[in-house]
């Protein structure tokens, strides 16, 4: 198993759900929390069955003014569960201008902060989620850098919606991984890098992968012996990779996609 297959499959964050944020003299990028959320749910599923938090603990004895908080994260990927501690400390109170007969003026109170569980749960728990890989490129710098932040742009767009219907019309007519392959072949650039593009050009050539398998192994002992391996796109485009017969299996055994093609 490749130790970064997770990270690099989480790493990149869609640039619509980051923010340039100044704060004093301090300035630096925030992430949406719920786009990591909905990331994490993609990657482990729903919260509370694949991923989950436990074991958790506020602490408001420890620092006067501040909750400590503490809890487990816990989270299913590839047929194993993985699990770490999360943290994160806030204030339970935040200052607010106070206000003489209408008059705002320069001086501040403290009151106690309605939302601080809220704030102090979602930080430990993303946090947590960034230590596995998420939104790694905004904790590496790389959305200091212009160029960074144009290419990913460009490559989490959605595709519009009439392109996309005609893109997924051309994928229904191949027939074969092969097919796939040259469609993709053809495509410009930009369309290539295309995350939304690359999602629906993996699942029909994982789609048509597996009809093939299917069919290979529903051959007599005697009528498959001529066909020994079959074959797939690589991912890198170039020339076909052979698959090996008994890794072949394993793909249909994983694949949601077995119903042939009609």
């Amino acid at each position: 198993m490749d130790n970064l297959q997770l990270w690099n499959a989480v790493e990149r964050t869609d640039p619509d759900f980051i923010t340039d944020v100044t704060l004093g003299g301090r300035k630096y990028t925030s992430v949406d929390a719920y786009f990591r959320i909905q990331q994490a749910t993609k990657q482990f599923g729903c919260f509370g069955q694949g991923w989950w938090v436990d074991k958790e603990n506020f602490d408001y004895a420890s620092v006067s003014g501040l909750c400590i908080y503490t809890a487990m994260l816990h989270y299913n990927y590839q047929g194993g569960e993985g699990s770490m501690p999360i943290r994160a400390a806030i204030s339970t109170h935040t200052e607010k201008v106070v206000w003489e007969n209408n008059v705002k003026t320069n001086k501040k109170q403290l009151i106690p902060d309605e939302d601080f569980i809220k704030k102090v749960t979602t930080d430990a728990l993303t946090k947590g989620l960034s230590f596995l890989g998420f939104s790694a490129d905004v904790y590496l710098g790389k959305f200091e850098d212009a160029n960074y932040r144009t290419e990913t742009a460009k490559e989490m767009a959605l595709l519009p919606k009439e392109e996309k219907e005609r893109l997924q019309f051309e994928l229904a007519m191949c027939r074969t991984p092969l097919d796939v392959q040259v469609e993709f072949s053809k495509a410009t650039d930009d369309l290539k890098h295309n995350k939304e593009y690359l999602e629906m050009m993996t699942a029909r050539r994982d789609e048509l992968l597996a009809i093939e398998a299917q069919e290979l192994f529903s051959l007599s002992e005697e009528e498959s012996k001529p066909m020994e391996q079959i074959v797939c796109p690589s991912e890198e485009d170039q020339p076909i990779n052979v698959i090996p017969k008994d890794k072949a299996q394993a793909i249909i055994e994983q694949s949601a996609f077995q119903k042939k093609v009609k």
